[in-house]
């Protein structure tokens, strides 16, 4: 009589299974269903996606650019609102125009990859871009009473934090 099988990476656990490739003995704790059958990890050889295949390098080059991109459209943002003649309505374009721009700038920076950590990074740039849009410019040279007054501010503006959860949903919708 044959003797029972124990797992090859849990060797207290006992198996019939095997790997259609390689035919190491796996319990089922250890299988990867795949078109050619049940197989151990190391056959099956799982691969994230490439486009959703991220490195390190291109993280950083995302929140780099979503930095640098949130404090030029928060320099930018005040001005464009005062210019314009009817107030809220235009003033709600720029925000949704700031989200759309953020979204594709971070999803063209890292060649148009995706997933939740380079949505959570364009979310960052849009967020600190209204940040720095209700700074006082004083705050901005170095004042920090005045910092912590124009964060306040922004925070406590309903309106204000509708629109940028408005423009942070386009942001993320534009990346993948």
């Amino acid at each position: 009589m044959a003797e029972p099988l124990t797992c090859a990476n849990h060797p207290n656990v006992r198996t019939g299974l095997r790997c259609s490739k390689c035919e190491k003995p796996i319990c089922t704790s250890c299988i990867v269903e795949t078109p050619v059958g049940l197989r151990c990890r190391q056959c099956a050889q799982l691969r994230r996606i490439p486009t959703f295949d991220v490195s390190p390098l291109q993280y950083l080059q995302a929140i780099g650019t979503a930095a640098g991109l949130g404090l030029v459209m928060g320099f930018a943002w005040p001005f464009f609102t005062a210019l314009l003649p009817f107030g809220f309505l235009l003033s709600f374009l720029i925000v949704l125009a700031v989200g759309y721009v953020m979204g594709e700038v971070v999803s063209l920076s890292v060649n148009r990859k995706g997933g939740t950590g380079l949505k959570i990074i364009a979310a960052g740039g849009v967020f600190l871009a209204y940040l720095v849009s209700r700074m006082p410019l004083l705050a901005l040279l170095g004042a920090p009473s005045l910092a912590i007054f124009g964060a306040t501010r922004a925070l406590l503006d309903p309106f204000g934090l509708l629109a940028v959860a408005v423009a942070i949903y386009l942001a993320v919708s534009r990346i993948r």
